[in-house]
């Protein structure tokens, strides 16, 4: 086994360790955290483009700490370069990164690094790679290990072990694998954009029916691109906890009962006055007024605000400074609102953050022909000096061709083999005619 220390102990699979996403024990009682582990090859483009400038950082804090978190997804994705069948396993790199997500990588320099880190014992600066979505073409992302932080002890984080399947669905050299977190927070699912697309649609005249070529290609090449990234994006999400879901009731119950404690408040209040003490009451009630106002902002210094009052008063703020620079105000964009689910995705697929894929680097490269199964075991261990921090390896135990793959590759094999052998009889009787034509002239 072969650390990122640079220690080499005898074993049939090679093995590495590094510094993952760190997941706080503290937050045990906010998040639900998910791992995946997926194959995937880096296309032929992805192995002669240039390599990112960042090659280590420290590695982030993950304190998904929230009172409706629940769910959380680590994806491992694989990426390609090398004949052998033999059981390898990966070296690592962090999950923190501010590279582009459109960078393309070239993995025999990271393989330098590699060997360069293990040779200078650098144990705690790991490679940092943003991995393309081009990368993505190998194997589906597949769920490793899911970790419900609303039930989870502190024991149980100390070390994670899952066994995960991969079937290779194109034959490609596997160069690494990829590791990353999604993060669910439990809630209403979002509204749909069915009804905006079709207010969209109302909208467009009668003289826009007509659809530029051009614009209907792209948008065909589009869906054939968004059809394939779904293949190697991963399932989605598992749906909260029950104790996830139930706190979040319990929650939406607190806050409709204060509303219509406040209601039943105001309409006993309105009831009470009458036409006698009419005076007395407008005395009463503005000085009720005053203290519950100044109650209400003791109050709101002093608790969370939530999504949509802050998005209320960062609107304010933009509108009173448009209007003081005499321009338009700035249209503000849609949040989700604090009963919504939301979901923090740090795959390949999203948006570059803070929080990056961590790449497992093979010390050699692995082919995987389509069909291949990989058996795949990925290990978290809690760090014995910083708990917030866990060593990832990733080995590969087993890689099986199905029956079925094996009789069609025998197939295309024999195939190509007759093709040769036709190509061949007719270059000599080719050179044969032209001995014949030679002879005759």
């Amino acid at each position: 086994m072969t650390t990122t220390d640079g220690t080499c102990n005898s074993s049939s699979s090679s093995s590495s360790s590094s510094n993952s996403n760190e997941v706080s024990p503290s937050t045990a009682a906010a998040a639900e955290l998910v791992a995946a582990v997926a194959a995937a090859a880096a296309a032929a483009t992805t192995a002669a483009a240039e390599t990112p400038s960042d090659s280590s950082s420290p590695t982030p804090s993950s304190n998904s700490s929230s009172n409706n978190s629940s769910n959380t997804t680590t994806t491992t994705t694989t990426t390609t370069n090398s004949s052998s069948n033999s059981s390898s396993s990966s070296n690592s790199s962090s999950s923190s990164s501010n590279s582009s997500s459109s960078s393309r990588l070239l993995f025999f320099p990271l393989q330098q690094l590699l060997l360069q880190q293990i040779q200078q014992q650098h144990r705690y600066i790991p490679l940092i790679r943003q991995l393309p979505p081009t990368s993505c073409c190998c194997s589906a992302a597949v769920p490793a290990v899911i970790v419900d932080l609303y039930t989870i002890n502190k024991q149980q984080l100390i070390y994670m072990q899952q066994q995960i399947k991969l079937k290779v669905i194109r034959s490609s050299n596997i160069n690494a694998f990829a590791l990353w977190f999604d993060v669910s927070f439990p809630g209403r699912p979002p509204p749909a954009a069915a009804d905006a697309a079709a207010a969209a649609a109302d909208s467009d005249d009668a003289g826009n029916d007509k659809v530029d070529s051009a614009a209907a290609a792209a948008a065909a090449a589009a869906a054939a691109a968004a059809a394939d990234a779904a293949i190697f994006r991963g399932p989605p999400p598992p749906p909260p906890s029950p104790v996830a879901a139930a706190r979040f009731a319990a929650a939406e119950a607190a806050a409709a009962a204060e509303a219509a404690a406040e209601a039943a408040a105001a309409a006993a209040a309105a009831a009470a006055t009458d036409a006698g003490a009419a005076a007395a009451t407008a005395a009463t009630t503005a000085a009720a007024t005053a203290a519950t106002a100044a109650a209400a902002e003791s109050n709101t210094k002093s608790r969370l605000v939530t999504i949509e009052e802050a998005a209320a008063a960062a609107a304010a703020e933009a509108a009173a400074a448009a209007a003081a620079a005499g321009t338009a105000a700035p249209i503000s964009l849609p949040l989700p609102r604090s009963h919504q689910a939301v979901m923090l995705d740090t795959s390949p697929f999203a948006a570059p953050t803070h929080w990056q894929q961590q790449l497992l680097l093979l010390q050699q490269q692995l082919y995987a022909p389509q069909g291949l199964e990989l058996t795949v075991e990925l290990q978290l261990k809690q760090d014995n000096i910083n708990p917030r921090c866990f060593h990832v390896s990733a080995h590969v135990l087993d890689a099986v061709m199905t029956q079925q793959e094996q009789q069609q590759q025998q197939q295309q094999q024999e195939q190509g083999e007759e093709q040769q052998q036709q190509q061949q009889e007719q270059q000599q009787g080719e050179e044969e005619q032209q001995q014949e034509q030679q002879q005759q002239s």
